[in-house]
């Protein structure tokens, strides 16, 4: 039986009965919500066109798919729940949203050309770096921590910190571009 897969901008909201083969990008840690006790999983995923999507997984569902959705690889993923998304929430260029839960059904991709979506780095200053606190804009640093005498390159989206804390030692005038 051939699937049919369509692309990420091609599945409109309420939208079901859909499969799309995605890489996936991004994976925040589960954070807990500011305005509830409840927990969340925020993903970016990409199609083979560069189109891109963010995800999110919730509650129990999180455990269920922890060992799956893993950075770098792709999956046939059909029947997320797919609705609008306000402004302040995105954190890519897409006024929709995919709700992953437990009846949704996610396929790692076997035996299938892969996706491979380019890098995209922006780099800022250290010196600039405050003005992005509260930002949705992905940042990127190339640092060099003289203590571990060798090059260090991370890039996170300050919305999603994602293993920052092993880099709060950073002095100002080591970064001085």
């Amino acid at each position: 039986m051939v699937r049919e897969v369509k692309l990420i901008k091609d599945i409109q909201a309420q939208q079901r009965g859909w499969t799309v083969k995605v890489v996936v990008i991004e994976k925040a840690m589960p954070q807990v919500s500011k305005s509830s006790p409840n927990k969340y999983q925020r993903l970016i995923l990409a199609d083979e066109e560069g189109n891109k999507i963010q995800a999110t997984i919730y509650g129990g569902d999180i455990h269920i798919f922890r060992d799956t959705l893993i950075i770098g690889k792709n999956y046939y993923i059909s029947n997320a729940w797919v609705k609008e998304i306000g402004a302040q929430y995105q954190i890519v260029q897409n006024n929709l949203q995919w709700t992953i839960n437990g009846r949704t059904i996610v396929e790692e991709v076997t035996g299938d050309s892969e996706i491979i979506v380019p890098a995209v780095y922006s780099f800022v200053l250290f010196s600039r770096l405050h003005t992005y606190i509260d930002s949705l804009s992905h940042v990127g640093m190339f640092v060099y921590i003289v203590n571990l005498f060798s090059y260090i390159f991370i890039t996170f989206h300050l919305y999603l910190i994602h293993h920052v804390d092993k880099f709060l030692m950073i002095y100002n005038i080591l970064i001085n571009f």
